[in-house]
């Protein structure tokens, strides 16, 4: 499910093939950490709101005996906000709580450093100053888990820039994890435009 759902590949009825397959196993099947972290990726790419699964998601979460290990941590942090929005309703305090132990090691700006290696994002930033005469703040993390790569942090917009190294090497474009940080963030109001090397040569 994860690797079609992350390409964006497959059709309607695949995808809804999967939905009806994972309501049947997860209704009698623990699942564990790893399994409900590619499950939740899936769910998030695809702003899948099927409300049977994300709350057999949270349940199976919070009755989990086991630690979150901080590997599988990101995507239940990126649930949180998808939850929030979709789901105001819902109490999430004990499903929060199995966040504790990773959240105190979880470190976003520490994953993506990858500003400072990769002189494109230096590239782009010269673009806007120079050409644009625009001088956002440049790779900023929002909430330790969203990072931002050209801010206007007064307007709430924001431009990500997927160099064609981190892309799809067959479309040259960002996947769907790539442009989760836009989905979620929308709904707190961002504008966030996810540009891909690719398009902004295309431009120029």
């Amino acid at each position: 499910m994860y690797a079609y759902s992350v390409r964006n590949v497959g059709n309607p009825e695949l995808y809804k093939a999967f939905d009806s397959r994972v309501e049947g196993l997860i209704a009698y099947e623990a699942f564990d950490y790893p399994m409900l972290s590619n499950l939740i990726y899936y769910m998030l790419f695809r702003t899948n709101t099927n409300e049977t699964i994300w709350k057999a998601i949270v349940e199976h979460t919070a009755a989990s005996e086991e630690v979150l290990p901080i590997t599988y941590y990101k995507p239940f942090k990126y649930s949180k906000f998808f939850l929030a929005a979709h789901f105001p309703e819902w109490d999430l305090s004990d499903y929060l709580d199995k966040f504790y132990y990773a959240e105190r090691y979880f470190n976003q700006i520490q994953l993506d450093n990858y500003g400072h290696q990769i002189y494109k994002y230096t590239e782009m930033k010269s673009f806007l100053n120079q050409k644009c005469l625009v001088y956002p703040i440049v790779f900023m993390t929002l909430h330790n888990l969203f990072n931002l790569h050209y801010v206007f942090y007064d307007f709430k917009i924001a431009i990500n820039y997927h160099v064609q190294e981190l892309c799809d090497p067959i479309t040259k474009q960002p996947n769907e994890k790539m442009k989760l940080q836009s989905k979620l963030l929308k709904h707190e109001g961002w504008e966030i435009l996810d540009l891909s090397e690719t398009d902004w040569r295309a431009w120029q």
